[in-house]
């Protein structure tokens, strides 16, 4: 609150003499009304990071739950970092990338965009609209929405933006599977629960489909 004295209202010489030399009047105080206090604005405790485009390459699938679900990349639009120019420009970066087979998924594909950017206390923190922030006591975190993100994945494929994979792809990588399953010793209790978890896997990834358009 502003405070300020007004020098009218305190006539020292006039009240000195009068009052036989009692030492002057008390000033009188103007005050205006109070400034609201605002809240100091709450910074995500998480470290920066730049805000990215995902990609995809044709070789880059897995299993996630039942299906064949696309892996994507991300391409930071981090000022000097991998091809992006200093000024922070990607379009370099983003050509050299789709010449070696990636598709780059457009922020537009989804209602405002995927990568939400929040003021951190040591500058911007991008995350993923299915990642939300939490933060108790200074200490930061983000819950995963990861139903949400395999929504995402299916509806790139079912939209045509991810081509469906090579079926040659989804052998290969069955196929190292099934080597990392043959080189389990299952002699013992512990090799054998291994190899059972990874046989299980194998199993779900023969029967795992890939979303198509008539699932829609």
């Amino acid at each position: 609150m502003a405070v300020t004295i007004d020098p009218s209202s305190n006539p020292a010489s006039a009240s000195s003499s009068s009052s036989g030399g009692g030492g002057g009047a008390q000033p009188q105080f103007v005050g205006s009304a109070p400034t609201p206090v605002v809240a100091p604005t709450t910074l995500l405790a998480l470290e920066p990071s730049p805000p990215w485009y995902y990609m995809h390459h044709p070789t880059r699938w897995g299993l996630l739950g039942d299906e064949w679900l696309p892996i994507l990349a991300e391409l930071r639009i981090d000022p000097g970092v991998n091809g992006v120019d200093k000024s922070g420009s990607p379009v370099e970066a983003i050509a050299d990338h789709q010449l070696q087979g990636w598709t780059l998924i457009p922020w537009t594909v989804i209602p405002g965009g995927y990568v939400r950017t929040y003021q951190g206390q040591k500058g911007p923190v991008s995350l993923s609209i299915w990642q939300t922030p939490r933060q108790v006591a200074g200490r930061a975190w983000y819950d995963v929405d990861f139903e949400g993100y395999k929504s995402f994945l299916r509806d790139l494929v079912l939209r045509g933006i991810i081509e469906a994979p090579d079926p040659s792809i989804l052998e290969a990588i069955k196929r190292v599977q099934a080597e990392k399953l043959s080189g389990i010793a299952g002699d013992t209790a512990k090799g054998q629960a291994a190899r059972e978890r990874e046989q299980a896997i194998l199993d779900r990834m023969e029967a795992a489909e890939v979303p198509t358009r008539g699932d829609a």
